[in-house]
């Protein structure tokens, strides 16, 4: 039986489609083909399960995700600050000489900017676990709201350590337009009272995108992992994301 929706929900659908809501769009390219959509609309339908790739037991979400906000660096532009005091905490002390290599600074960098690590050709990237990161970013978020099944995670940085995987390891950014500089002051509360320093980034602009492959170990992760990427539109990837930089929509990819 087909269900008839009313043009006010018709126009929030196609409003929240415009905006990036992955769910908004199924439901109207649903009911464009004359779908019975009251399970979709209901929340009772796996809308996702048509664009999940799986191979030798293993489930593969490949995802677009577009920057809808300015993207700030987060590598040191000084290459002994990152040798010393970031290369050190990597997880696998063997990567430090490539990622110190690919930050690539030239001279007339201050030591106080952070940049985008870039390849041999010059083109800036993200590494794997800088997505990893936001996903258990937004985990630990979302595990405060008892309705989301984040909330049903326990340990879940373990899980996701052990059960989720983001590839490839360089991620190219595609930029949208030229790189530009952000410079915002940072205020800190110390015993000599407040302190004010000027902290200075790369940005790419909105529009910026990546495009990544999640390997789920386990099938349940599936739905939590579509809470964190929705979780993106507000609250991003990188540096000063409290402020919205960062923020993205994203699209699974078949």
């Amino acid at each position: 039986m087909k269900v008839i929706v009313s043009e006010e929900l018709k126009s929030r659908l196609t409003n929240a489609a415009s905006n990036g809501s992955i769910i908004a769009s199924d439901i109207l390219a649903e009911l464009k083909n004359n779908s019975n959509v009251t399970d979709m609309i209901k929340g009772n339908a796996n809308y996702f399960s048509t664009k999940r790739k799986k191979q030798d037991g293993l489930e593969y979400q490949k995802v677009k995700i577009v920057f809808t906000e300015g993207l700030l660096g987060t590598t040191p532009g000084d290459e002994e600050i990152y040798r010393n005091f970031i290369g050190k905490k990597a997880p696998d002390a063997s990567t430090i000489e490539d990622e110190v290599a690919a930050i690539g600074v030239d001279e007339v960098v201050e030591k106080g900017m952070t940049v985008f690590p870039r390849n041999k050709d010059g083109n800036p990237f993200l590494y794997d676990y800088q997505v990893k990161g936001f996903l258990k970013d937004a985990c630990s978020m979302l595990t405060r709201v008892k309705t989301t099944e984040s909330s049903k995670l326990r340990a879940y940085k373990k899980i996701i350590d052990g059960l989720v995987f983001v590839s490839p390891r360089i991620i190219p950014l595609n930029l949208s337009g030229d790189i530009t500089v952000c410079q915002r002051p940072l205020r800190a509360q110390t015993a000599q009272g407040e302190r004010i320093t000027l902290s200075i980034s790369e940005e790419t602009p909105a529009g910026t995108s990546i495009e990544v492959v999640i390997c789920l170990l386990d099938d349940a992760l599936e739905k939590p992992l579509m809470e964190w990427l929705e979780y993106g539109e507000l609250r991003g990837i990188g540096q000063w994301r409290n402020s919205g930089k960062g923020r993205f929509t994203y699209t699974m990819r078949e």
